[in-house]
């Protein structure tokens, strides 16, 4: 959305002629592909003759659609489950094994993110129970040790409701401190955060805004009400508290239950640290059969336009191939189709006989150079 003056200009790509016909609004960004990053420009759909026609072909087009108001995307799964089903009786060769999968859009953009975030946002509430804890027992313990003081107070005739006024006042002091440098520190690191590699390559925002103050307000003032309870109940009880000493039983088990509940929260994280800890080390150890240290990988579209026969694309790569391997330092060059753990992949019909009622068998297909296993420090046996 930052130059609308390119409405009905003619930009060439991979060297077709389009015509810019809308611009999207500032700040629509659709989900990243499976292979390639967030889409920059869109374009209609243009399949090649026949490709359409053939009831086998999948050429991986995902369609989109929007609920009408009132129905649950349970009750379009069971209809397309239906209709899905109609087509395996109607064309058996290519429909009996196909269905249909539907999926909401917030799944689809968020993918694998729910189930991290979801243990991030459980850390992170393990952490501020454990904090709330501890800032609560060191209040209990300032409140005991003003005990004489509430006495005093009391014997001279303080009435109880200005005692627990001064008490919540200086915690709520504290609170709104507290609250006020978390948001500074969020609106200071978390632009920044965005932007370290490790966290950018997930698309996750930084952007701090009024939602998040909200929820970030209302969470501080629910952890500073926690911290205060202790002590406010510790000051209440007046019939601890005598001008001539005070009994502590009944704070020094209040601590003891913090402290605990400290411990098990720690013995929490701790064991779930190192879970994550041990997991990360598997990913990192496991090389899925191939070698990647010092290779380096590209991705290689050619344009229709340019390259219209298959014996035209055979010669452009042969000739890539050829050059690369002439490089200094090169040793090997490989190519494929599909990345490995990319996630995508094409899929073929095959025939395991050559009977004439023999079923096709789909099949996922990757297309690889000779040499590319070599390159990829796989060992064929």
């Amino acid at each position: 959305g930052a130059d609308e003056s390119v409405l009905g200009r003619t930009i060439s790509l991979n060297a077709v002629a389009w015509i810019v016909v809308g611009v999207l609004p500032p700040g629509i960004e659709f989900p990243d592909g499976i292979v390639l990053g967030a889409s920059d420009v869109f374009m209609p759909i243009q399949p090649t003759p026949g490709e359409f026609e053939d009831r086998g072909s999948h050429p991986g087009i995902t369609a989109i659609g929007r609920l009408a108001d009132g129905r649950s995307i349970d009750e379009m799964r069971a209809e397309m489950d239906a209709l899905a089903q109609s087509l395996a009786e109607t064309y058996p060769c290519t429909n009996a094994k196909s269905g249909v999968m539907m999926r909401d859009a917030i799944g689809v953009a968020t993918g694998d993110l729910r189930r991290p975030l979801g243990f991030l946002a459980g850390a992170v509430g393990l952490l501020l129970l454990a904090a709330v804890g501890n800032v609560a027992g060191l209040g209990l313990t300032r409140t005991v040790s003003r005990a004489k003081e509430w006495g005093v107070r009391s014997a001279l005739g303080a009435n109880p409701r200005h005692v627990l006024g001064q008490v919540g006042m200086e915690y709520l002091v504290l609170g709104v401190v507290a609250i006020a440098l978390g948001l500074w520190g969020s609106f200071m690191l978390l632009p920044r955060l965005a932007t370290w590699p490790p966290v950018a390559d997930t698309g996750l925002s930084g952007a701090v805004g009024w939602p998040e103050v909200m929820v970030g307000l209302g969470i501080g003032l629910v952890a500073t009400l926690m911290v205060a309870a202790a002590p406010l109940v510790r000051a209440l009880g007046a019939s601890y508290t005598s001008v001539s000493g005070t009994r502590v039983t009944a704070p020094v088990r209040a601590r003891e239950v913090l402290v605990a509940s400290q411990l098990a929260l720690a013995t929490v994280l701790v064991v779930s640290a190192a879970t994550l800890g041990r997991s990360m080390l598997r990913i990192y150890a496991e090389d899925g059969g191939i070698r990647p240290e010092s290779t380096s990988v590209f991705r290689l579209s050619l344009p229709e336009a340019e390259y219209p026969t298959q014996e035209e694309t055979l010669l452009f790569y042969r000739e890539l191939q050829e050059r690369l391997v002439g490089l200094p330092g090169v040793e090997s060059v490989g190519g494929i189709s599909t990345l490995p753990f990319s996630g995508a992949g094409a899929q073929s019909g095959m025939l395991a006989s050559e009977s004439p009622n023999a079923e096709p068998v789909r099949t996922d297909v990757n297309v690889v150079t000779e040499d590319y296993f070599a390159t990829a420090g796989v060992e064929l046996k």
